[in-house]
């Protein structure tokens, strides 16, 4: 028998906290390997894009819970990146062959700035995937 249920809130999370435990991991690594794109601010590209989708991962959070007004997620997820950016440029000074760098910082809030141009798309998937839950529920066995 198949039951309708909307998600519930926790699940619009799970990629936000599966991207934080990647890029702490990430962080932890004393060598990590390098990507050689013959530029020299890559790792600061490298640092954008990873920030860029754990703003796109706190917004799909933050739409779960119905916060849509932009006056509302923009300092949430700009306050998000900053702070857990912080954080990982504090742990990284602690590991071995890694160092603190305040431009990655820098890469990391514009990662979560730019994110939150793409409040969008990230809404229209926040709405599929409620009507997709609320009309697939899940079987119960």
């Amino acid at each position: 028998m198949t039951t309708k249920r909307s998600p519930k809130s926790y699940e619009f999370w799970l990629p936000c906290i599966v991207l934080c435990l990647g890029i702490f991991a990430a962080s932890h690594v004393s060598r990590p390997p390098s990507i050689d794109i013959e530029f020299e601010m890559q790792d600061k590209v490298l640092h954008f894009i990873a920030y860029f989708t754990l703003g796109c991962s706190v917004l799909f959070g933050v739409f779960g819970k119905g916060y849509v007004r932009p006056k509302v997620f923009v300092p949430i997820v700009v306050f998000a990146c900053a702070f857990y950016g912080a954080t990982d440029e504090m742990h990284q000074y602690f590991v071995p062959g890694r160092s603190l760098d305040v431009f990655d910082w820098v890469a990391d809030v514009l990662g979560g700035i730019a994110a939150t141009a793409a409040y969008k798309p990230v809404f229209a998937i926040v709405n599929w995937y409620r009507e997709y839950r609320s009309m697939h529920g899940e079987s119960n066995v």
